[in-house]
């Protein structure tokens, strides 16, 4: 199979003393917008108005760390602790973050957008108990809801606070929150957690679930990066890393200056 001699990309144009990224000069890029802005251009295709860029930074700062059990960081400082380089850490923590741990970020969108398009047949309530019921029959698990620590997890709750002050809790958001009520009345204590909310935002802001885990991933890298580091520089090479054996040592609860 012969290599095609043409192709094209609507990404990134570079030619000498210049660089241009989905029609701007990086420069200028460089001299007026933030890392999340830019991350979101390239993502999407155009800018963030303001009003998207706090929330989609918002829906990164929720993921960014989840402390040193979740398999990702425990695949991370493995490595790490076998003496492997920073860049091998953090591609075991990412080749971790699949169908079962983060994972549920692009099934919630499937879902949600499968409830959403229902709702034209009835009110988000009725859409809700369907789609509950639809699934319950078949024995399939509904992504986004229940978490194995927390029964109300506190990153949902500003979230959902950010989205309504945003301008962004609209019909993906209310079906979220329908299908957490419409598990209740089931009896199914399953509250939304924070990949089912973060489904909901990433839905309002036009992102396609197939961006879902990358997100998940871009927003897990600094603290997978942390704990990479810090086994390194702490812990005795090739331990034996007990997933609940850990205790944190590090400042005091504090507020932000």
């Amino acid at each position: 199979m012969s290599a095609e001699k043409e192709w094209y990309t609507g990404i990134t144009d570079v030619a000498p003393n210049r660089i241009v990224i989905r029609g701007y000069r990086l420069e200028d890029l460089v001299r007026s917008v933030t890392f999340t802005e830019a991350a979101v251009l390239l993502l999407k295709g155009e800018l963030p108005g303001p009003n998207e860029r706090e929330l989609f930074d918002a829906v990164l700062v929720s993921a960014v760390d989840h402390g040193a059990s979740p398999p990702s960081t425990l695949a991370a400082r493995t490595v790490a602790s076998t003496g492997g380089a920073l860049n091998a850490s953090l591609a075991a923590g990412l080749l971790s973050i699949n169908s079962y741990h983060g994972g549920a970020v692009e099934n919630c969108m499937r879902f949600l957008q499968e409830a959403v398009s229902s709702e034209e047949h009835g009110g988000t309530g009725e859409a809700a108990d369907k789609i509950v019921q639809k699934y319950l029959e078949a024995k399939k698990r509904i992504p986004g809801y229940g978490h194995r620590m927390h029964k109300a997890d506190p990153r949902v709750k500003i979230l959902k606070e950010k989205a309504e002050k945003l301008g962004f809790a609209g019909p993906f958001v209310r079906m979220a929150l329908a299908v957490e009520t419409a598990l209740s009345r089931r009896g199914k204590e399953l509250p939304l957690n924070v990949d089912g909310m973060m489904a909901a935002l990433l839905c309002e802001m036009g992102y396609p679930p197939e961006l879902a885990n990358a997100i998940f991933m871009f927003a897990r890298l600094p603290g997978l990066i942390a704990h990479s580091v810090e086994e390194r520089v702490r812990q005795r090479p090739m331990r034996r890393i007990d997933p609940t054996g850990f205790h944190y040592d590090g400042p005091a609860v504090r507020d932000l200056p």
